[in-house]
């Protein structure tokens, strides 16, 4: 007896093991999806405990005719049959993944011109991530663009310590840089960090149609009236010209006494810090640039008499108008770092996309004066840059020491940056499509912060490039992606009805179960 049973308790767990074996072998072949030396080695083992249970059997026919062997059998076959199910839809759903946004405002689908964009990219287009991780909602927002055309749209994880040669070969300064490439063209798209927001569908797919087009954005850069120079002197814009060319900009000089016209391809027309008075026929020609929906860019320096370069024509137009006051910052911030008192200190900026992700980052404006703003009809000003409540506009800087006087300066906080844009509503007719155009201007009362050795010191390089992005973005159906919020749907309770909540989710519903259960159990008896 106790011979049988022994047998009897080896073949079972003969059994026992090769039913095991076989179904490790296969969910390991199916989920992972590579039927390598270990799920053929458990399927081989499997199958040798189940050959050896099989002819340990006194009389094998007769056991296949037992009612217990069939029964073990149909087990046994339904056990393979649901793993083999299961291990077939984890190599599927692994191999080809599907996802459903269900969310009331589509959250995590791509827009309908970012999808149209995408699929349309003839030319391979490729994201460089220089940085040593990324983010899951960057990760997954690449990811669902190359699934739109993964022949076309692709990206890449770089860490820039290891591949220190591929990240000089892009020039990409800083941790988290984002380059976007075409071909040879290499474009700076932004820069990931600590504070950032993350990648953008807004911005993203606006580089993806910039890249996939051949037209080229240019900067001209106004020159004859001591205007800071492009590059070679001292005081020049060396850095920001070279910083234009990783946005994907050209700049160039502009003469209107050699050529009395506005280029074509003006996308930009820039004056930075002219310290003579433009000619009355320059600014004629500034003016119908900007009324024809041409878009200026005007840094402005204080003078020892105030001027306004003789653009206040066009300025009183824009309702904009330089004070020409020195601003001084008294402030301790400025002086923690080294900083006189007139060179200010800004931390606090406007509700705009020029400094939208700047927060309480800091810039510096050697020297500057306030930009006064005088509300016109159809132009749309937001202010950019605000000094603290420690500042104020000087009028006499020959005074020592330099204070407040109530009777001559003006009190802080003051306007050093404006952001202006004319509606089609106010712009003016043009003369070809007999249509209203739109333009826009960003207006600083300093030309200072972008000149070599300012221009990289904290956000005064930012301020200039995203000004300019945004002064030279297209208005392109394609390109008028927003992003999308979720709606809050946050239910607001008074104290009352928090703690009646409380009470019936801690004690009354609890109780009615308990005494629902006490009188079924009571009437059970």
């Amino acid at each position: 007896m106790k011979k049988s049973l022994s047998r009897k308790t080896l073949r079972q767990g003969l059994f026992l093991g090769s039913l095991i074996c076989i179904s490790a072998g296969l969910s390991a072949g199916f989920v992972v999806g590579d039927w390598g030396p270990l799920p053929v080695f458990l399927l081989a083992l499997g199958g040798a405990l189940l050959a050896i249970a099989l002819l340990t059997q006194q009389n094998t026919a007769e056991l296949l005719n037992r009612r217990s062997t069939k029964a073990g059998t149909n087990a046994i076959a339904a056990t393979l049959a649901v793993l083999t199910i299961l291990g077939t839809v984890n190599f599927v759903a692994a191999r080809y993944s599907a996802k459903f946004d269900v969310t009331e405002r589509q959250l995590f689908t791509l827009a309908p011109q970012t999808q149209e964009v995408v699929k349309t990219l003839a030319t391979p287009v490729k994201i460089w991530i220089f940085d040593r991780a990324l983010g899951t909602g960057d990760r997954d927002l690449l990811d669902r663009y190359r699934a739109l055309n993964p022949k076309a749209f692709s990206y890449e994880l770089v860490d820039p310590v290891e591949n220190l040669t591929q990240a000089q070969a892009f020039g990409a300064k800083e941790l988290g840089a984002v380059f976007i490439e075409k071909g040879e063209r290499r474009t700076l798209l932004t820069t990931l960090g600590p504070t950032a927001a993350g990648l953008s569908e807004v911005e993203l797919t606006k580089a993806l149609a910039q890249a996939s087009s051949d037209r080229t954005e240019v900067v001209y850069f106004l020159q004859g009236h001591g205007e800071r120079p492009l590059e070679g002197e001292q005081g020049a814009m060396a850095t920001a010209i070279a910083a234009l060319g990783d946005r994907g900009f050209e700049g160039k000089p502009l003469s209107l006494t050699e050529n009395a016209q506005i280029p074509e391809d003006a996308a930009i027309v820039a004056i930075i810090g002219p310290q003579r008075p433009l000619l009355p026929g320059e600014v004629t020609l500034l003016r119908g640039y900007s009324d024809r929906g041409g878009n200026l860019m005007i840094l402005l320096d204080p003078q020892v008499e105030p001027v306004d370069a003789g653009l206040g024509p066009l300025l009183e137009t824009w309702g904009i108008r330089p004070d020409g006051r020195v601003a001084i910052d008294a402030s301790p911030v400025g002086q923690l770092v080294g900083l006189k008192p007139d060179t200010p200190v800004v931390t606090q900026y406007g509700e705009h996309p020029i400094v939208a992700d700047f927060r309480q980052g800091i810039s510096y404006y050697p020297v500057a004066q306030p930009i006064t703003v005088t509300e016109r009809s159809g132009i749309t000003a937001t202010r950019l840059l605000e000094t603290g409540d420690q500042s104020w506009a000087e009028s006499d800087l020959t005074s020592s020491p330099l204070r407040f006087e109530a009777d001559r300066d003006l009190q802080g906080p003051l306007t050093l940056g404006v952001a202006l844009e004319r509606s089609p509503a106010g712009g003016t007719a043009n003369a070809e499509t007999d249509r209203p155009s739109q333009g826009r201007l960003v207006a600083i009362g300093n030309s200072t912060f972008v000149a070599d050795g300012w221009f990289d010191q904290q956000l005064n390089g930012d301020v200039f490039l995203n000004a300019i992005g945004w002064l030279g973005d297209r208005d392109d159906s394609a390109l008028s992606v927003r992003p999308r919020e979720p709606e809050n749907r946050r239910i607001t309770l008074t104290a009352l009805q928090g703690n009646l909540i409380a009470l019936l989710a801690l004690a009354v519903f609890p109780l009615l179960g308990f005494g629902s259960a006490g009188v079924i159990w009571w009437r059970s008896r």
